[in-house]
């Protein structure tokens, strides 16, 4: 609605200034040269040009949209021929200036120079063939010119408004695709944050028997975990700074309930330069890590590291944790890694390098390397 608004009031402004330049020119002209103004050669002039005016009308609002909602090509292509037939014919039988095809300043005062020819044409010796009518052909080279000008004319505005309408499309098709990406983003991330929030809750439950104090500092710890993803996790993009801190409340959460055979060691930069990322992008690696790393029989370790490159744009994540033989099976990374790929591949289009090594049967390790 608004883009055919815009076109209206530009239709508009161009033919205003059509239809002024021509009182323009001959009001100019005729101050200038103290002449007579013309006005019944002007309105021959306004004559054409409402056809044009009116020629163009009927093609950019009946014939286009017609053209558009049916697609029949040839009964466009035959209404046009129809169309610039009638006008031919109307600009044919329309009282022709006898100077028509001489520019407007050579016959400005036609009155003398009638006057002249008038005279002349009295000395004329008498002819038989002198007074016989001339007869002009179907179209003289005048009608040819404004046939020629008013097809052009219907060119320029179907191809102006096939382009208008194709750049229309491009952006309602982009304006759904970014809508279909928000939407796929948003599943994807609310099917992370309700895996996160079953496993705070059932480590929470394991405390409550174990120690109570313990189990009302995690109680507290998960609101402001929550209080993040309610309010802050909703941009598509949060700062690296408030991430890091989501999950350093999030390791102070775990080691509530790990005791001391795991060995939690992480490293976080001080400086972020205002480095934005997804959120709850990395915590993902490092819940995958404790839910696959972690034994309460053997010593355990999960190793996390995040830094800042030199170019203050790169984000390079580490994640590492023990490997142990009853849990090798699921180390796949289940439902997180999955989605975490997905989002990867959604936002950064492939400008991302993510690499999980498991070969190694003693250790699980995945690092990330992302422009912020």
């Amino acid at each position: 609605m608004k883009t055919n608004k815009v076109v209206n009031i530009g239709i508009a402004a161009i033919w205003a200034v059509v239809f002024v330049c021509p009182l323009l020119l001959r009001y100019y002209y005729n101050v200038a040269e103290n002449l007579q103004f013309d006005w019944h050669d002007l309105g021959r002039t306004y004559t054409f040009l409402s056809a044009f005016f009116l020629l163009f009308l009927l093609h950019h609002y009946l014939l286009i949209p017609l053209l558009y909602a049916r697609k029949r090509y040839w009964i466009y292509a035959l209404t046009v021929v129809v169309m610039l037939s009638g006008f031919a014919l109307f600009t044919r039988n329309t009282p022709r200036d006898p100077h028509h095809g001489r520019p407007i300043i050579e016959h400005a005062n036609r009155s003398e120079c009638e006057k002249k020819k008038s005279e002349r044409s009295e000395k004329r010796p008498e002819h038989p063939d002198f007074r016989k009518p001339h007869r002009h052909p179907l179209l003289a080279p005048p009608d040819i010119a404004r046939l020629i000008i008013a097809l052009l004319m219907l060119g320029v505005n179907l191809g102006a408004d096939a382009m208008m309408k194709s750049q229309e499309q491009r952006r309602r098709l982009t304006e759904l695709e970014q809508q279909h990406l928000k939407q796929e983003l948003d599943y994807l991330k609310y099917q992370i944050n309700p895996h996160f929030f079953m496993n705070t809750l059932n480590n929470i439950h394991v405390l409550i028997d174990i120690d109570q104090e313990k189990a009302k500092r995690s109680l507290v710890e998960l609101s402001k975990l929550m209080r993040y993803t309610l309010y802050e996790s909703n941009s598509p993009m949060v700062l690296l700074s408030q991430e890091i801190d989501f999950i350093t409340q999030y390791l102070s959460l775990m080691k509530l309930r790990y005791n001391d055979k795991v060995e939690i060691v992480s490293q976080m930069p001080t400086v972020t330069n205002g480095i934005q990322i997804p959120p709850l992008l990395l915590v993902t690696f490092i819940e995958n890590a404790f839910k696959h790393g972690v034994s309460y029989q053997q010593p355990s370790f999960i190793r996390i590291a995040l830094a800042v490159g030199e170019d203050n744009k790169t984000i390079y994540f580490e994640c590492c944790n023990s490997r142990h033989l009853l849990k090798q099976s699921n180390d796949s990374g289940g439902i997180g890694l999955e989605n975490v790929r997905k989002r990867l591949d959604l936002i950064y289009e492939g400008d991302y390098k993510l690499n999980v090594e498991d070969d190694n049967p003693e250790q699980y390790r995945v690092t990330l390397e992302l422009k912020g």
